[in-house]
This record gives structure tokens, C-alpha cells and sequence, in this order.
């Protein structure tokens, strides 16, 4: 049962009281209509929700593609290092090219220093 079903189901069960206009059926009206509206801006989430998720992976594969067209190399030509930061021991991976330059962990951001390639 979904949001919108349970709240119909509410409106059952109150229209199935037959209060009378007492406060307190006022009360109870003005909840149930307030979880309508809920329940609808919930149901316009959702659908935006999807939609949204759905132009993201079309994006997603149109980035793919043109990264290959682009690039023209497999993944594996690309020699990466893993490391450990020695501050915070989140794994990171970096690019051959990049050992000469000062190198900061993107989790720490402390600049980790290489005394030799065993680290690596």
C-alpha cells in the first residue's frame, strides 16, 4: 500500500466515524488533508526522483562513450600507485606523473611526503 492508498484509507475511517462538527473532527479533517498534500508532493518527489535518475545514467553512458572516443586507451595502460596515507590510512591511487609533484591525501588533506618507492 502506498502513501496516497494509506491516506485514503484514513479518510474511510474517518468519514466512517460520523462525527459530528465537533473540534475535534475539525482537527481530524485538517490532519488527513494535510497528509494529502503529503502525500502528493511525495508521489511529484518520487516520479522527479526517477526521472532524474534516469537522465543521470543516460548522461553517465554519453560521458563513457566520449571518454573513449576521447582517450583511445583501455583502462589497464594507466599505471596507478596505491598507497596508504601514513596520517589517516585511506587507500589512494595516483598517476606515474604525479610522484614528482607534492602530493596532498584528498581524505586529510595532510601533505604526504615519499622517502621511497616502498611506500608505494
Amino acid at each position: 500500500m502506498n502513501l496516497k492508498e494509506k491516506v485514503a484509507y484514513l479518510v474511510g475511517l474517518a468519514e466512517g466515524l460520523n462525527l459530528e462538527e465537533s473540534k475535534e473532527a475539525k482537527l481530524l479533517n485538517n490532519i488527513i488533508d494535510v497528509l494529502q498534500d503529503f502525500a502528493e508532493a511525495v508521489q511529484e518527489l518520487d516520479e522527479l526522483y526517477n526521472e532524474l535518475e534516469e537522465y543521470l545514467g543516460a548522461i553517465d553512458t554519453d560521458l563513457e562513450d566520449l571518454e573513449t572516443d576521447y582517450y583511445e586507451t583501455d583502462e589497464d595502460e594507466t599505471d596507478f600507485f596505491e598507497f596508504q596515507c601514513p596520517n589517516c590510512n585511506e587507500t589512494v591511487y595516483l598517476d606515474e606523473s604525479l610522484m614528482d609533484e607534492e602530493i596532498f591525501c584528498p581524505n586529510c588533506h595532510n601533505k604526504i611526503d615519499f622517502v621511497d618507492d616502498e611506500e608505494l
